[in-house]
């Protein structure tokens, strides 16, 4: 399933502000630094970290899909163990039923990493599978946002 490249889309825009916006760096050591330090790039700029920009277009995409549909299938609950598309308990119920396959002759080519890989995937959300989960690695790249 993972094992080739199959598209790449890059997409390219500018962001504008419309309030102040702050992207703090946690707290300053230095003696004259401020109490609340930006987070800056190696010239000094500030920029918005692209894991940030991440977090938020994802609540956002996961709001706008939340309004058309309560399907677990489209969008879940991240932050909710039962609202997961795939939540913990889910995920050791299917390791145990690959592990008994595996153990099985007959079973064992319906639990080869890549058939594994697809039952995750059959469970997991439309967000989550763009996105990222605990289960599925992300396929959405972002790049940190330059001033």
């Amino acid at each position: 399933m993972f094992d080739k490249f199959q598209s790449r889309l890059n997409l390219k825009g500018k962001v504008k502000t419309i309030t102040p916006i702050r992207i703090g760096a946690g707290r300053s050591t230095s003696v004259v630094g401020s109490d609340l330090p930006v987070v800056r790039d190696a010239a000094g700029y500030p920029y918005i970290p692209g894991s940030s920009f991440k977090g938020v277009l994802r609540s956002h995409v996961e709001s706008i899909l939340r309004s058309f549909s309560s399907n677990k299938q489209v969008v879940c609950n991240p932050v909710d163990e039962e609202g997961q598309c795939i939540n913990r308990n889910d995920m050791q119920s299917l390791r145990k039923k690959r592990e008994a396959g595996l153990k099985n002759p007959r079973e064992r080519h319906k639990w080869t990493d890549p058939k594994f890989s697809e039952k995750i995937l059959q469970d997991t959300c439309w967000v989550c599978q763009l996105f990222g989960s605990l289960w599925y690695a992300s396929k959405l790249q972002i790049r940190d946002l330059h001033v």
